[in-house]
């Protein structure tokens, strides 16, 4: 069975905005709407390049990050599953059309 990228999300990125671990399981990530996470987690979620990540976001095609300070972004991690789930639902409409 395949899980669904939310819930394999859970699991693989309970990150603070710092980049540390956290100790959050479950439902409570779902429960953060506005939960941010940083580029390793992006890109660990996505497993793109970072160069793929900002061709994706210059094009306009993966969402832009959130600027939290002069040096630091982030991104909602809603969007990020929303794209990933976005291209998996690309590739099943191939694998339906004969």
């Amino acid at each position: 069975m395949i899980l669904s990228c939310q819930k394999r999300a859970q699991n693989l990125l309970p990150f603070t905005t710092s980049g540390e671990m956290m100790d959050v399981k479950g439902p409570e990530i779902a429960a953060q709407p506005h939960r941010l996470i940083r580029l390793n987690a992006v890109l660990q979620l996505c497993s793109l390049s970072r160069a793929a990540l900002y061709r994706g976001i210059k094009s306009r095609t993966f969402p832009a990050p959130i600027k939290l300070s002069a040096r630091s972004v982030a991104w909602l991690h809603a969007e990020v599953i929303l794209w990933v789930d976005e291209r998996v639902k690309e590739r099943d409409a191939k694998k339906v059309k004969p």
